[in-house]
């Protein structure tokens, strides 16, 4: 696909994906190639907790810089169910040789959460949801999810509770009577 200064919306097929480059988001007109990288061929693996569940898309050739951001929509295959946002969150990484890296990440769920630049969103309709993220340079991107965690402090000189309610009918509550702890405790609760 080439890009120019004109930007615009363009959906790669092969791993069911929607980019929206903004006008002016490349130095000079550029051809970028997406393919998808099977998980199994991946070097890099999902992290301790976490499960890929969107295709890879790579955008080659490496070393290719936007200047404006520029808009990845990824399909994913994650079941979500009103229980799902208390439960786990969906993250969208750059994979690097170095491993994974976490980018800002927003749900979309319907078509009417589309942004406004992309036309024809009614086709894109069977492939909700989509995990939304922007991008500053070609790279390769995967959807996943891991359990939602939540880090707290045991203080040493009183009692703690850590209280936490999940959907309509589950709370978790963990109780740490005073003393417990020499020094301040940092735990993650999953």
């Amino acid at each position: 696909i080439t890009i120019n200064e004109e930007g615009g919306c363009f959906y790669v097929p092969v791993t069911s994906a929607v980019l929206l480059f903004p006008p002016n988001s490349v130095e000079e007109e550029v051809t970028l190639t997406f393919s998808r990288v099977r998980h199994k061929d991946c070097e890099v693996k999902p992290r301790d907790g976490e499960v890929f569940v969107s295709q890879i898309l790579k955008i080659e050739p490496e070393g290719v810089k936007f200047k404006k951001p520029v808009t990845v929509l990824l399909s994913h295959s994650l079941y979500e169910d009103q229980d799902f946002v208390h439960y786990y969150e969906l993250i969208v990484e750059n994979l690097t040789t170095s491993g994974c890296q976490e980018l800002k990440t927003e749900h979309v769920r319907s078509i009417e959460d589309f942004p406004k630049e992309i036309s024809n969103k009614e086709i894109l309709n069977n492939y909700l949801p989509f995990a939304r993220t922007c991008i500053h340079e070609a790279c390769s991107l995967v959807g996943a999810t891991r359990v939602r965690s939540e880090h707290i402090s045991v203080p040493t000189d009183g009692s703690y509770t850590f209280s936490k309610q999940y959907g309509v009918s589950a709370q978790l509550k963990i109780m740490f009577p005073a003393g417990v702890a020499e020094e301040i405790l940092s735990l993650k609760v999953q």
